[in-house]
């Protein structure tokens, strides 16, 4: 072999000896340090400094378009902010960041931070965060004289140019904070507490049903929606065959173990005939141990054609479902339909948005209620009525951490539930806001709240009271949605449960009494809190006075919890002349 001629060679130059791939290596990773040392660096400075004033806002919203909707409002609060300093208003710029946590941990990092003293300003309230009340009393601003001041964020000067009416754009700047809540923000008041802890943002509202208008128009001709369950399982049998005669397989509903709960809306529609019966003193609510004394002296029972139909209708519906959905978590049915792998999606207004932005260019997407057997169809007799949800409340509230920023959290809450600001962030995210005269994007509008319809009050073995029965009946009642239970296994399993003396009657009844006793130990002194309140309350004698009486109303109705013994003698006892189970203690 020749050696290579003169020319052809090339020594390696000194920036090539050093640029080997371990140089490179080291340079990469001293890079990589000094952006990260930088960023940290820099939001030190510009978060921590005391430069200016960071409230932090967390919620577990992570739904399409919910952030970046509130991300909107934020924007322009901070600009706002940046404008009053400039003019010398306030002393130092605020500026408001949103956290947003998987709901898988909000509530072990919230309740982490409350105990260490560092949780965000702003903190979104609910099932996930898992408060108890003395944990809000501890940790949580009440808010009650603030919503009785009117929110400076519907004043003449931001109501300015927006759609509303004359009337009530002259109302708005006096009204009370509350009274600007269509609810009267009835939602976040603790009775227990006696106040106002949170403040909700928008309304929440379940049951309806999602479509797929192409798919509709495609296996049965029309892309209208069923208005009855006969219509409803009339289409998923052509959305079955339809799929077969195109070698795919479409399911009809993406339901997941999230949509057991649904089935909730129709326990008052086949239960609307013991209603009667249940309502022992009249006051138009079936209490929980009405309802158990009721069971209990066989009024309800579950071998009467009421609950057989319903275990039978519900189970037409979850067969519609997935195979195995008791298993699927939310995410996989948001696939399942987005993808056109199914008809049709049961959930809620909060998964609105994620639904219309990921079907965007795919398909027509359709909302509408979920519907009742009808008369003249299976399940009709007697005719089944929807529950009213003319008293719904507002939801996705927010606290204001005590330790944390409090004015400056207070006036963003503000400005986030003004006239203005409410409608457009809603309108934006596609949820229902909760400001009176609001209203919310078109596509929207199945998610109002109904009107008409019962009121929505009955009773099932269900809740905190009675709860190891409850949970067999829940347990049972999965079975049999996913079919490996039929309505006399559940009846059977249900019944013995209640039969059985160490989880049963004598426990519920002994149980509840013994609580009950406890809670209003624990009234009787919030009502000398409140009597001391009202003696020197001055300005709000008014508010304190409302809030004795109401409380004292609480205590004088449960007459030292011996109201118990005599829903018991109405029903029970009347039926088998057993003595009351006393507890315990």
């Amino acid at each position: 072999m020749s050696e290579p001629a003169e020319s052809e060679y090339r020594p390696p130059s000194t920036w090539r000896k050093l640029l080997n791939w371990n140089t490179l290596g080291v340079l990469v990773v001293i890079s990589a340090v000094s952006v990260s040392l930088w960023k940290v660096a820099s939001i030190q400075r510009n978060y921590y400094s005391g430069a200016r004033t960071i409230v932090r806002m967390a919620h577990w919203q992570l739904e399409g378009g919910y952030r970046e909707a509130l991300q909107i409002v934020i924007d322009d609060y901070n600009k706002l902010m940046a404008e009053r300093f400039k003019r010398g208003e306030i002393a130092k710029p605020v500026e408001v960041v949103q956290v947003p946590v998987t709901e898988k941990v909000y509530g072990q990092l919230i309740n982490t931070n409350l105990l260490a003293r560092s949780a965000p300003d702003i903190i979104s309230m609910g099932f996930a965060n898992k408060i108890n009340g003395a944990q809000k009393a501890q940790f949580f601003l009440s808010l009650d004289e603030q919503v009785r001041e009117p929110n400076p964020y519907n004043s003449p000067e931001f109501l300015a140019g927006a759609e509303i009416d004359p009337e009530l754009a002259r109302a708005l700047p006096a009204l009370p904070w509350r009274d600007t809540a269509m609810d009267g923000m009835r939602s976040t008041f603790d009775i227990d507490l006696q106040g106002i802890y949170a403040i909700p943002t928008n309304f929440v509202n379940a049951g309806r049903l999602s479509y797929n208008k192409d798919l509709f128009k495609a296996a049965t001709g029309s892309d209208e929606p069923p208005r009855t369950l006969g219509q409803l399982l009339d289409i998923c049998a052509k959305i079955k065959a339809y799929g077969d005669k195109q070698g795919r397989r479409i399911t009809p509903i993406a339901g997941t173990r999230y949509n057991v709960n649904h089935f909730d809306s129709y326990n008052l529609p086949f239960f609307a005939c013991y209603r009667d019966q249940l309502d022992l003193n009249r006051d138009g609510i079936v209490g929980a141990m009405e309802g158990w004394g009721a069971f209990g002296s066989g009024v309800f029972n579950l071998e009467d054609k009421p609950f057989v139909e319903l275990t039978e209708a519900c189970q037409a519906i979850s067969n519609q479902f997935p195979p195995g959905f008791l298993a699927l978590e939310r995410d996989s049915a948001t696939y399942l339909f987005t993808q056109g792998e199914a008809a049709m999606h049961l959930t809620g207004s909060w998964d609105a948005g994620t639904l219309f932005r990921l079907t965007a260019g795919k398909f027509r997407m359709g909302i509408t209620d979920f519907p009742l057997p009808a008369p003249g169809e299976r399940w009709g007799d007697p005719v089944k009525h929807p529950a009213s949800e003319a008293s719904k409340t507002g939801g996705n509230s927010f606290g204001v951490y005590k330790f944390g920023n409090v004015p400056e959290s207070i006036d963003f809450l503000r400005y986030l539930t003004s006239y203005v600001q409410n409608q457009r962030y809603n309108r934006a995210a596609d949820w229902v806001p909760n400001i009176i005269g609001t209203s919310p994007d078109a596509r929207m509008a199945a998610y109002v709240p109904r009107l008409d319809g019962i009121q929505p009050t009955t009773w099932v073995p269900d809740g905190a009271e009675g709860k190891q029965v409850a949970s067999i009946f829940n347990g049972q009642m999965q079975s049999l949605l996913s079919g490996e239970a039929d309505a006399a296994q559940v009846i059977a399993k249900v019944k013995n449960a209640y039969a059985d003396p160490a989880i049963g009657e004598p426990v519920i009844w002994s149980e509840f009494y013994d609580n009950q006793k406890v809670y209003l130990r624990t009234l009787e002194r919030t009502l000398a809190v409140q009597s001391a309140i009202s003696q020197i309350a001055g300005a709000d004698q008014a508010e304190a006075d409302r809030r004795y009486r109401t409380l004292l109303a609480t205590q004088v109705v449960r007459t030292n919890a011996e109201d118990l013994r005599l829903i018991w003698l109405q029903t029970i006892g009347a039926k088998t002349n057993k003595p009351f189970p006393e507890p315990n203690r």
